[in-house]
């Protein structure tokens, strides 16, 4: 269904006395819905959309101060590695060389569902499963998909 749709009976319609979704002979025409038997394969295929690099780092971000009360550096990479999203304490609260203390691991790493997380904090790679995987752990939810390695 679509935003605005409503049920009728059972046919889903976009209002009272239009017809019901087309059909998958004609869904690929211009200003046509896909069936609905396309559009369960299209979800199966691509399910939820992957934020970008830099909706993601917004959404963990506020996600964490949200979950934790404590602001957290959240940041994108730079030059080769732009796509990358690198999770650390900010740099207040680091404890030497760009590391964080006991009770910011314990924190990141609850507030991420994760067993432990580094001294130098959370590194997601530029892969769109990873992104929503770590947008949804910081959000508090059960990740929708798992990020897989794509380098050997």
């Amino acid at each position: 269904m679509y935003a605005g749709d409503e049920v009728y009976g059972d046919d889903v319609t976009s209002g009272p006395g239009e017809g019901p979704e087309s059909t998958c002979d004609d869904h690929a025409y211009a200003g046509s819905r896909p069936c609905p038997e396309c559009e369960a394969n299209d979800a199966a295929a691509f399910p939820g959309a992957a934020p970008d690099r830099d909706e993601a780092i917004l959404r963990i971000r506020t996600a964490l101060r949200r979950r934790t009360g404590r602001g957290w550096s959240v940041t994108g990479g730079r030059g080769s590695s732009w796509g990358w999203i690198h999770v650390t304490c900010p740099p207040a609260r680091r404890v030497g060389y760009e590391g964080m203390d006991d009770r910011d691991r314990e924190d990141l790493a609850r507030a991420l569902g994760l067993t432990s997380v580094h001294q130098q904090g959370v590194s997601i790679p530029a892969d769109p499963a990873y992104r929503s995987e770590h947008v949804d752990r910081a959000e508090g939810r059960e990740p929708s998909r798992l990020g897989s390695p794509y380098w050997d």
